[in-house]
């Protein structure tokens, strides 16, 4: 497994270890904050791994 899929692993282990929490508790203002988390965390994954540096071109500098 590459570093990308090692990361979609334990993002998917950690998302299903918190949702089993947040079912326990049952409580709304606990699934609210578990929905939130979960967007802002995979978002900045998702931002983390598809960022991109700009390659350098020789051929625009002729």
């Amino acid at each position: 497994m590459d570093r990308t899929e090692q990361w979609t692993a334990a993002l998917a282990v950690f998302y299903l270890a918190t949702l089993a929490l947040v079912y326990v508790l049952d409580e709304p203002s606990a699934w609210l904050l578990w929905a939130v988390g979960m967007v802002v965390v995979s978002g900045a994954v998702l931002i983390a791994f598809n960022r991109s540096t700009p390659v350098e071109d020789d051929s625009a500098a002729d």
